[in-house]
């Protein structure tokens, strides 16, 4: 008499995007340097045991074009998928140079994982991470008073633009004088 175990394993992993440097959970980022998105993907009873696991996918809006980044480190209108960078059960990152990030733009995330079953199991792109990364400073600018309405009575005007980060405050400083002798209210 013998017998044997057959385990069945139909399903791709689970996996998703965790982190991405969004401290305020706004969905804007401003990485200081290299961008730096994570996450995570299980899977039983196939399992993952390494890059060649995890497949991403980033994508960032200009216009109405979407650019993909290639395992080759460029922009293009192709999509594309990539291992990440750093895999540790359960966890993966990816880390994309500052030098190749676009700022002011919408990005698109997604990952997607493969099994070690035979054959294994792959999974979709499903639903993606959309973040805004945004590296530049809001632009401001003073419209009115003029130089010369120092002498009586004014109102302030003003505009601020952040585009698509969006703007949360603007403030101003009043002085007379420059330098040691400023004085301010």
């Amino acid at each position: 008499e013998s017998s044997f175990t057959i385990v069945w394993d139909a399903e791709p992993p689970s996996a998703s995007v965790t982190g991405y440097e969004d401290g305020d959970g706004n969905g804007r980022v401003n990485p200081a340097g290299a961008w730096t998105i994570s996450g995570g993907i299980t899977d039983s009873p196939g399992g993952v045991s390494g890059l060649s696991n995890v497949r991403l996918q980033i994508g960032r809006l200009e216009g109405q074009t979407t650019y993909y980044w290639t395992t080759g480190q460029t922009w293009s209108t192709t999509p594309s998928e990539f291992e990440p960078t750093a895999f540790t059960s359960p966890n993966w990152s990816y880390t994309l140079p500052a030098v190749n990030q676009v700022s002011d733009q919408k990005y698109m995330l997604k990952v997607r994982g493969i099994d070690n079953a035979v054959p294994p199991n792959s999974g979709s792109f499903l639903t993606s991470v959309a973040v805004i990364v945004d590296t530049t400073p809001p632009s401001v600018l003073i419209t009115s008073p003029t130089a010369l309405a120092h002498k009586a009575a004014f109102t302030i005007y003003g505009t601020a633009n952040a585009d698509l980060a969006g703007h949360d405050l603007t403030q101003i400083r009043i002085s007379t004088g420059t330098g040691g002798s400023a004085r301010y209210w």
